[in-house]
């Protein structure tokens, strides 16, 4: 990929998974944490600071993180719900790298977004100038999603409980969109979890 401007990347990681049982962070997929494979696929866009925020048993997610080149963020507000996660980590980026072009929100919790996914993202943001960068699966438009800089105040004082989802919403006119199938997925529930890992069980011979 060309050298591009700096995009700061945040991972959102700090739920306490009511819903999964157990800290779905934790939950491993082809030998890893759903944690750690957000962590290693955000490090290796190579186009600015990455920063993972975590709020619910900090202690425990720490080591996933162990030996990457990132940044861990706390939020404190956790309970309060996602767009505080968000707030936490783009207030992070801006002391951080003030002249970021925009940040990539994406969620540890989608096992299947992938390195080409996140790089096509950030090709379209960067060749197209939209406000916003975003994936588009299951007829609605989601994360991973690249957001303007010129977006950051807004996104600040932005306080929805439905997170980002609104905010595109309210843009959806100004901005590019790319199929993104590797999103449809992500882990909310045991069920989830358990598709996944029987959609790619090793097919019997027959």
């Amino acid at each position: 990929m060309q050298d591009t401007e700096e995009i700061g990347i945040i991972i959102l990681a700090a739920g306490e998974s009511k819903r999964f049982g157990f800290l779905k962070q934790l939950a491993t997929f082809q030998g890893k944490s759903l944690l750690r494979r957000a962590a290693e696929t955000a490090v290796s866009v190579r186009c600015g600071r990455v920063f993972v925020v975590l709020g619910a048993y900090p202690e425990k997610l720490i080591p996933e993180l162990e030996g990457l080149p990132l940044h861990v963020v706390y939020n404190q507000e956790w309970q309060s719900g996602i767009m505080s996660s968000i707030h936490a980590g783009l207030s992070r980026l801006i002391q951080q790298a003030n002249g970021a072009a925009g940040v990539l929100v994406m969620l540890c919790d989608q096992p299947l977004v992938d390195l080409e996914l996140i790089n096509s993202l950030i090709e379209i943001f960067l060749n197209k100038k939209p406000l916003i960068a975003a994936s588009k699966y299951s007829g609605t438009i989601g994360v991973p999603a690249i957001f303007s800089s010129t977006m950051f105040n807004e996104i600040l004082q932005f306080n929805a409980k439905s997170g980002a989802k609104e905010l595109l919403l309210k843009y959806q006119d100004r901005l590019e969109v790319i199929e993104a199938p590797q999103a449809m997925l992500d882990i909310d529930t045991p069920q989830d979890y358990e598709a996944l890992l029987n959609s790619f069980l090793p097919k019997s011979g027959g």
